[in-house]
């Protein structure tokens, strides 16, 4: 099953990302995180699952080590 996630804050120290971007998941892993159009190309003929995270943070797991 594949999922789109649309519109959220995305922070990634990672890959130097911070701002709205779409990101797209299909078989449990990331495929893609863009954003406008180029996700639109990406997605075009595909089925999935859409979740709006308008206003919403999107972040890389974090560990509590104190647990």
């Amino acid at each position: 099953m594949a999922i789109l996630i649309k519109n959220g804050h995305v922070v990634d120290p990672d890959t130097d990302k911070d701002g709205i971007f779409d990101i797209f998941i299909d078989n449990g892993k990331i495929a893609k995180v863009a954003n406008g159009d180029e996700m639109k190309k990406f997605i075009s003929g595909k089925s999935f699952e859409e979740i709006d995270a308008s206003g919403k943070y999107v972040l890389p797991g974090f560990v509590d080590l104190h647990v």
